[in-house]
């Protein structure tokens, strides 16, 4: 869902920020991921997994608006081994990823837009400041330190 208005861009971002200060409950993990376990339908045995997913849910602290079925779904097709922590712990790292960005990007909208500043003209070019560089440029380039001196201190002062 892409915000229309500031409002509802400022709205959005307030809500995600809410959101994501949270902490899913241990219950709400152990469900999930118990759902999990019965979509992949694992050949491990139940008493293990039940163990697993007892150690799993600890570990993983994130918050609650990642533990929906749309991510259930997703991390069935995509978590490649199943209650294994590295896997789904980047899988909701990713997630939540995501989640930051959509908040900074309804942010920066909810933010009154800046008018642009008036593009200044740059400072005309004397012909002698051009000629004063040009010559500058040539002792440099010759290794002329008392003439680069020179120039240097006369550009300064003009």
């Amino acid at each position: 869902m892409y915000p229309k208005t500031q409002r509802e861009a400022k709205r959005r971002a307030e809500l995600l920020d809410e959101a994501l200060q949270q902490e899913a409950p241990h219950r709400v993990v152990r469900v999930w991921l118990t759902q999990l376990a019965i979509v992949r339908a694992s050949n491990k045995p139940l008493d293990d997994a039940k163990v697993q997913i007892q150690a799993i849910a600890g570990l993983l602290n994130f918050p609650p608006v990642l533990f929906t079925q749309d991510t259930l779904r997703e991390a069935a097709e995509t978590v490649e081994y199943f209650l294994d922590y590295k896997h789904l712990s980047a899988f909701l790292r990713g997630k939540l990823r995501a989640l930051e960005a959509e908040r900074e990007r309804c942010l920066m909208l909810s933010r009154p837009q800046q008018r642009p500043q008036p593009v200044t003209q740059p400072a005309e070019r004397k012909p002698e400041h051009v000629a004063m560089v040009s010559d500058l440029v040539k002792a440099l380039t010759a290794g002329n330190r008392a003439e680069t001196d020179r120039l240097c201190a006369a550009l300064r002062g003009a």
